[in-house]
């Protein structure tokens, strides 16, 4: 009697450790940092962009950069690319300036850094630097 009643509560036990195993993984891929397609505008209309003055134009510039503690893509990621877009559409929308419909992702280390007067850097608390970016911005 009393062993049958330890297998049906170990049973229960497992059962319960498997949904809440499944529920938290279900919860995962919410809300928090994944991986998104740079192509998913997400209902950000695309607007005409002149190639004559690529040159230019604004360019929503977001800086990529290592970081420490957990968590996929790191603290560059937050809010990527809505906020890039976002903010792209409101400032075409609202200003006279010309604006890329497309926002940029660069590295430290990018050559192109300079050729773009506003960076976009978030979440650099926790931002590790490589040798190679650290000398890349001393230049």
């Amino acid at each position: 009697m009393f062993e049958r009643r330890a297998r049906t509560a170990l049973l229960a036990a497992l059962l319960l450790c498997v949904m809440g195993s499944a529920l938290v993984a279900m919860q995962r891929g919410r809300g928090g940092r994944r991986y998104r397609d740079p192509n998913d505008r997400r209902g950000v209309p695309m607007w005409e962009h002149d190639a004559d003055f690529s040159q230019d134009s604004f360019t929503f510039a977001r800086v990529i950069y290592q970081s420490g503690g957990w968590g996929r893509g790191g603290g560059w990621s937050t809010d990527w690319p809505d906020s890039d877009l976002n903010f792209s559409l409101r400032l075409q929308q609202l200003t006279a300036m010309k604006v890329n419909p497309k926002p940029i992702q660069l590295e430290l280390t990018d050559p192109r850094i300079f050729d773009y007067p506003f960076l976009y850097m978030i979440e650099v608390g926790n931002m590790r630097l490589s040798e190679a970016e650290i000398l890349a911005m001393r230049r």
